[in-house]
């Protein structure tokens, strides 16, 4: 096996892992591994109201709004500044409730 397959296997491991022993979803709330540079966007019509970073550091913006980064362990509540866009500045595991 080249070096690149045993990384990918390894990454690919340690991606099940970080879910390992965590709760099973609860109904409106949505777990999202992001890599480092993953983007998405909320949009007020998903019903999400916060986000919580369990692993990694997070950029947040809205429509007009300002800036927020998130790390580990802490937690943001959706204003009305829809639609939302995430970043990942690291690879990170995030909540949406």
């Amino acid at each position: 096996m080249s070096g690149k397959t045993i990384n990918a296997l390894l990454l690919s491991l340690y991606r099940l892992c970080a879910f390992a022993g965590q709760p099973e979803a609860t109904r409106g709330t949505d777990t999202h591994l992001l890599q480092r540079g993953g983007v998405m966007t909320i949009h007020k019509n998903e019903g999400m109201r916060q986000i919580e970073v369990r692993a990694g550091v997070v950029w947040i913006t809205g429509k007009s709004s300002g800036d927020i980064v998130l790390r580990a362990g802490e937690r943001w509540n959706f204003g009305n500044q829809w639609p939302y866009v995430i970043e990942a500045l690291a690879e990170s595991r995030i909540v949406l409730k």
